[in-house]
Parts: C-alpha cells; structure tokens; sequence
C-alpha cells in the first residue's frame, strides 16, 4: 500500500491561524466568523487576491507554528504504519511564501513543525514548486491513494487514474466527481482504505504496543462505546485491550482520562480497579490486566459497602489532588444551569431528528417536555434556585467516576473490582450521587437505595449544602436520564459530515430501530417522567 497526503490544510490545520493573522494585518473585524473558504472569498471581494496571496505567505511561513495538527492524523499515521503502508507527503510548496519581503524559507518551516509535533517519519517528503510538479511526482510515485484538500488537483487531468482520490474537506461538497470520495474525518479515510479494524489488526496493534507475541485475540461483545477484546499472550499473559473511539469522533479523551484516573488511584493505593499493563496514546489503545469475574446483578450489603467505601476513598484523595487534576468529568453539573443546559440540547436534538416517527414526538411534545418545563417552573420560584444556579463551591468538588456503579464493575470472589474511568473528572458529588440511585443499569430496591444514600451523606457531610442540593437536583437529574435512555434517537449520534453519502445511508437504515426496541426505550424514559411527576424519589431522600 503506497498512500501520498498533501500538507498544507491537511496534515496541517491553519483554520485559526488565518483568522488570527487576518485580524492583526485589520482584513477584518474581530467578531467575524467563517472557514477558510469564507475568509479567502472576503479578502478578494474587500481587496485583490494579491493580499489573500500575502496573507497565504504569512500563515505559511512567520505563523507557521500556529498551525494545529489535524485531529486524528497521528492515529491514522501510526495505524497506516504498521499496517504495512508507505506513506509519503507531497506537497505543492514554493521555497517563499507570495510577496515575502523577509524570504521566510516555508519548507524549513514545515520541516520544523513537524519535527515539534513530534510525527512518526515518513517515507519521503517532497515541497513542489508548481502544480504539475506536484502531480507529476504523484504520479511518478504510484501511490494507491491521494489524499488532498483541494478538489482542483485530484480533478486535474494529468492526474493518474490508477490512483484512488480522496477528498479531506470539512465541508461537505454536495457535487462531486464519482471517482473523489469525500471526508472530513481521518478515521473514515482510514476504514475507507484499510476496511473496519477486525482481529488481525488488533492483533498487530497489541504486539506492538507489548512488544509481546500474542497467541489468541477474541472480541468482547455487548460494547456501546468503546471496543473491547480478551488478549492471550503466548507466554500465559491475559490482557483486555480498550480501542477507544477515534479522537477526531470524540474529542472528550477517554484514554487520557481513564489513564490518568487509574494512575492517580494506584499512586493512593486503590485495590479495587483495574490495572494498566500497556498503553499508547497514538493508537488510542490501553491493554489492562484480565479480570476474572463476574458482573454483580444481585446487589447485597456486601456490595454495597464496597461501593461506599470506594466513594470514601475518592473524597479523601479529592482533598490533595481535585485543583490539580487538568479534566472536568464528562458533562459534568456543577450548577443546575449545567444540568438545564444539557437537558435543552439533548430535547432539540431529538426533535430535530428526522427519522423519528410522529409518535415518537407526540411523546417528546406532550409528555416529556412539559414534565421538564412544570418542574422548571416550580423550581424558578423556589428560595433554592438562586443558590443552586450558581456552580458549586471549589472546595466541594471531587474527582468523580461519573459513570458509576455495579453496571461497571467485576465481582471476583469476595471482591468488587470498579472498571471505566473514561468520563472521569472533577463534578459535584451530587450527581456522582443522583446517577447511582437513578442508573436504569442497576437493580437496586428502595431500602438499599436509602441505605446506601444515608452512608454518602456522611461522607460529604462537611460539604454545606450537600443534601438540600440533592433533593432540590434529582428530578432534574432524572429528566436527564429520560433523555439518555433515548439517546438512539438522536440526531447528533450521526453527523452527515463525517461520512459520504453511501455511509450515510447505510446508518439510516441500520438506525432503525426494531418497534420492540423503540417502546422499551420510551418506556424507560416514561419511567422517568412519572418518578419526576409523582415525586417518587421522595422515598429515597427520607
């Protein structure tokens, strides 16, 4: 596999850097918003396309370390590589940028960057001085695929046919030659050439990352999010390996953060989570140790405890570590403005959505969005709202494992290992709370429930407002949950742009969900609606 990228806009991504450079030289006001098309397209309209040349220049060469590297480039790389592919750049690059009074060399200045962001070594890279240049080396190199941002080159005529062309535009072009596919994610330019990551490639990514021989690779299945596979090393070693979503489709850095989590507890003397073996960030994979086990269904005291016990240890090191720790958890709630702001987006996604039925709405419209706005209302007019609108105190924030509870977690004989850390992060440790009493993965009854809150309220008892936020909280926390439980319906689970126009049809039809699937959701999410109507939760709190 021989596979050339282009750099500028591609490799490179100068999206910020243009408007920056674009405001200091006063091209245009500071509010302005727009891509990189926009921004060329006023620039000539407003002036000449001498001065969008001089601006080319500067961005290319005196701010040239401004440029981001393009999300999920180094992963492509790095997976490309030790798939077996050469990977070249070649780029159409003049020795100065246009009308550069102080000759700034730009391929040095590439050369520099690339070094600085540390990129695994290419085949070769060559800097073009002309278009036909560029696509006489291209084709005198025989590349399988180009990769490039600008459709003009992959649409010459002088461009070789045996090469496969792909377009990478963050914005979707609907009109489009057949033979250019299109993306803006470099995660599908890579299952578009290599196809969907099966066992052999798992397998080529472990032994790298171990530097062990692997005897057997088995997918765990049942994954939502991230993909899980049982690892057998040929000297006795089991591992399970965590490929977790592609950066450049989530941007939340799971592995970061489940990394950094699992260190912090292990420096404090956790026993009871997981342990890395290897990891590494570039493949977005983490080999943890086999855990042996079960998941608990039927909870008891004993598991309970375990559970408590485990929230202890978290605050205490929360204490020493919460000011120092860089994440926030994943949608943390910090204030009931927060949780509001989350409940808004996740009810206009679903409405937005055009695929789902007219009964599906009604149920949005008539039952869920006015249990949410009369809770709202009467909470406006209570004395608490002032209080709770506003983020919680520094001081009472914990380092929290957000998706907590039996749903992730091992039994091991007498002992509960907690698994997942991905969403970990500082939050109140009222949500830490809300989310276990109403996580729809658990099966807990009503006295544990109450028994395990009373245990956590004495561990936060120093924490003023703990309980009166609780209470004032969880029916807001629980509409959260009717909206979670539906999240199969969300328009935002696919973004058209990530994909062309084949895989997106080939979502939708996957996304139709069976009729029985569907009413079990809304049922779960109308379970919900009615603990927020009834106050059932009152059971609990008392």
């Amino acid at each position: 596999m021989r596979i050339g990228i282009d750099f500028d806009n591609t490799i490179a991504n100068y999206d910020e850097v243009f408007c920056k450079v674009a405001i200091n030289n006063k091209l245009i006001k500071k509010d302005w918003s727009g891509n990189k098309q926009a921004l060329r397209k006023k620039i000539i309209k407003d002036n000449n396309e001498e001065v969008w040349k001089k601006l080319q220049g500067l961005v290319y060469g005196k701010y040239m370390h401004l440029a981001k590297l393009s999300e999920g480039f180094i992963n492509f790389l790095f997976k490309s590589k030790l798939l077996g592919a050469k990977v070249y750049i070649v780029s159409h690059k003049t020795i100065h940028g246009h009308y550069d009074r102080n000759k700034v060399p730009l391929r040095q200045v590439a050369l520099k960057w690339i070094i600085k962001k540390k990129i695994p070594k290419f085949e070769k890279i060559y800097f073009e001085d002309s278009i036909d240049n560029k696509i006489r080396r291209i084709n005198n190199l025989k590349l399988d695929y180009f990769i490039d941002d600008l459709e003009l080159i992959l649409k010459n005529r002088k461009f070789s046919k045996d090469t496969n062309k792909i377009l990478f535009s963050r914005q979707v072009k609907k009109k489009l030659s057949k033979n250019i596919k299109q993306f803006n994610k470099w995660s599908n330019i890579r299952k578009c050439i290599f196809g969907p990551e099966g066992l052999k490639e798992i397998k080529t990514y472990a032994e790298f990352i171990s530097k062990k021989k692997i005897f057997r690779v088995n997918k765990i299945k049942g994954q939502r999010n991230s993909q899980l596979y049982k690892i057998i090393y040929k000297d006795g070693l089991i591992g399970a390996l965590k490929n977790y979503p592609a950066e450049d489709l989530d941007r939340r850095k799971r592995l970061k953060r489940e990394y950094e989590s699992l260190q912090l507890m292990k420096k404090n003397g956790f026993k009871d989570v997981s342990k890395v073996l290897y990891q590494n960030e570039n493949l977005n994979i983490i080999i943890f140790q086999w855990i042996s086990g079960i998941k608990p269904i039927k909870i008891d005291n004993h598991e309970l405890n375990k559970s408590i016990n485990f929230i202890k240890k978290i605050k205490k090191i929360s204490r020493k570590t919460v000011g120092n720790f860089y994440f926030d958890a994943v949608e943390s709630c910090k204030s009931l403005k927060d949780i509001t702001s989350q409940i808004n987006y996740k009810m206009d996604d679903l409405l937005k959505s055009k695929n789902n039925s007219g009964k599906f709405k009604h149920f949005l419209r008539f039952m869920l969005k006015p249990t949410y706005m009369n809770l709202h209302k009467e909470a406006k007019n209570s004395k608490m709202y002032k209080l709770f609108i506003k983020p919680i105190n520094k001081n009472y924030e914990i380092l929290s494992p957000s998706d907590f509870g039996f749903h992730n977690a091992i039994k091991k004989s007498k002992k509960i290992i907690f698994i997942d850390f991905e969403y970990f992060g500082k939050d109140d440790p009222v949500k830490l709370a809300a989310d276990f009493l109403l996580h729809p993965g658990m099966k807990l009854k009503d006295d544990q429930k109450k028994k395990w809150l009373k245990a956590v309220l004495k561990v936060f008892k120093r924490d003023k407002y703990f309980e009166q936020r609780l209470k004032f909280l969880i029916p807001f926390y629980a509409i959260r949950w009717s909206l979670i439980v539906l999240n199969d319906f969300r328009k935002s689970d696919f973004n058209q742009e990530n994909y062309n126009q084949e895989n997106y049809k080939n979502f939708i039809i996957n996304k139709k969900l069976s009729f029985n699937k569907r009413i079990k959701q809304i049922n779960k999410s109308l379970y919900f609606c009615n603990l927020v109507r009834s106050q059932g939760y009152q059971k609990w709190l008392n």
